[in-house]
């Protein structure tokens, strides 16, 4: 997990790193959004995608992080400490197999950066994001509007209205409307 201002060892001097991928190990990567504000930090990761590392993208990542084959991780070792060199090993055990937790949930909820480019721009992938036909009649439901209603705004029979709004449901793992519009709210839906 890479945070913003990291200065103990600047990516681009991590040959140890390089090596790795020329070995073919896979390297994951949670990278703070405000880290790609940094300078070169654009072009680096565009050199690391192409070079076959998966980086996500995160709105916060708190505290930077190392995993190494879930066998070993390691930390700052004080509050704040992204830019010291003080740093815990953490081996096998509980804390370890927590750490490694809290990494799996993390990249689930990450957003993958894509190796297609537009010009020297990263694209963002958005597995879970909706097209401008569901979003709208998403919003027409969860104002109350029935789905007779919903159809008639949108051009599109009561039937068409009941089938997405299903197939939205299937994908939010909701079991209820209501339960739809939670997971909208949180996923930035509506």
């Amino acid at each position: 997990m890479m945070v913003p201002e990291l200065s103990v060892v600047p990516r681009s001097a991590n040959a140890a790193e390089r090596a790795g991928v020329r070995r073919g190990v896979l390297y994951r990567t949670i990278l703070h959004r405000e880290a790609l504000t940094e300078p070169g930090m654009v072009a680096q990761v565009l050199a690391d995608l192409a070079a076959g590392q998966r980086i996500g993208i995160a709105d916060a990542v708190p505290v930077k992080l190392i995993i190494a084959d879930r066998e070993l991780a390691m930390l700052p070792l004080f509050r704040g400490g992204n830019t010291a060199a003080a740093s815990v090993l953490v081996h096998a055990g509980g804390l370890l197999e927590a750490l490694v937790a809290y990494f799996e949930l993390a990249w689930e909820q990450a957003y993958p950066l894509s190796p297609r480019t537009t010009g020297d721009r990263l694209v963002e992938e958005r597995p879970d994001a909706m097209d401008e036909f569901d979003a709208r009649m998403l919003g027409l439901v969860l104002a109350g509007l029935t789905d007779q209603a919903v159809g008639a705004r949108l051009g599109v029979s009561r039937r068409t209205v009941q089938r997405r709004i299903g197939e939205l449901m299937a994908r939010a793992g909701a079991e209820s409307r209501i339960q739809l519009g939670w997971h909208a709210a949180r996923k930035g839906w509506a």
